[in-house]
């Protein structure tokens, strides 16, 4: 774990913390490499006056480490650590956020939005004041909707098997969409057979928090699909209730993997920390701003 501090901290003002989670496609990466965006975002959260946490986690999942959940487990850890410790380094426990992209993005939604116990027991609810998700993969089991051959062997096909088997239980677990949707929604039950939606809904941890914090959403402009994807998952939190924005980046250069380093990325993840902290003081300061600004970011 590397801890990224702004110049300048002064040990009576305890400052924001951003715990960001590298993407890998759950087999790969590393918080020291600069190509899957930790250092980069750690830098930037210094360079706002924010406290940079950055982890590394187990990777290969059910295929490496014998679980499907040995990467959410080490992330919670990160996040139960920082909360702990962070005020020796000058942090404050009561302001800590999360962010990740790409798989990484998929641990730190999961990580605000999943009600099982191996998550809400060290990490209760309010603990995270608000989750920054990077091209985040929300989906597991059928990851598109409409046709998108291509993307769904990508992802689905080449990605989750290795990572997680088939066992619709571990699946549903690791997927955003399924806990939120699980309940209600005809796409996430029609991922299911019956018999599988029985296994589910028998689990005891089928379901999200019960609070979920604020959540932004930043895709690239090519982003796999994942931009609909995303759009889905805001969808499913603002039924339960969440506060969530999505943003796409508007540059045409940008892809999946730069939109990890790039400045406004940088700047849209630390507004939306001052937005929510701003309502933590003020709940009468929305921590939205207008869809006009919100739709989409400018690099240039």
């Amino acid at each position: 774990m590397d801890i990224y501090l702004p110049t300048g901290l002064q040990p009576a003002l305890l400052r924001p913390v951003c715990v960001h989670l590298h993407g890998g496609a759950w087999f790969a990466g590393d918080r020291a490499f600069g190509v899957f965006g930790s250092p980069h975002m750690g830098e930037a959260l210094a360079n706002a006056g924010m406290i940079g946490v950055t982890p590394s986690y187990r990777l290969g999942a059910l295929k490496g480490q014998g679980s499907p959940h040995a990467h959410v487990d080490d992330c919670v850890a990160a996040v139960r650590w920082v909360l702990d410790h962070i005020s020796a380094f000058g942090g404050d426990p009561d302001r800590v956020f999360v962010s990740g992209h790409s798989a990484g993005g998929n641990i730190a939604a999961l990580l605000g939005s999943s009600g099982a116990a191996r998550v809400v027991n060290k990490l209760p609810d309010g603990a995270i004041k608000g989750v920054i998700c990077l091209s985040g993969v929300y989906a597991l089991k059928q990851v598109f909707e409409g046709l998108r051959g291509f993307q769904e062997f990508v992802i689905r096909d080449s990605m989750v098997p290795p990572n997680f088997g088939d066992n619709c239980r571990d699946l549903h677990e690791n997927s955003p969409c399924s806990i939120l949707g699980m309940s209600f929604d005809e796409h996430e039950l029609a991922q299911y057979s019956t018999e599988e939606q029985n296994s589910i809904l028998a689990s005891p941890s089928v379901g999200p928090r019960k609070n979920l914090p604020p959540f932004l959403l930043v895709n690239a402009y090519f982003d796999l699909g994942l931009d609909a994807v995303a759009r889905r998952f805001a969808r499913l939190l603002n039924h339960h209730g969440a506060v969530v924005e999505q943003h796409v980046v508007s540059d045409l250069g940008t892809n999946h993997a730069t939109l990890n380093w790039t400045g406004s990325t940088h700047n849209a993840t630390t507004d939306f920390i001052n937005r929510v902290i701003a309502h933590l003081n003020d709940p009468s300061k929305p921590v939205s701003q207008p869809k006009s600004r919100a739709c989409m970011l400018d690099l240039f």
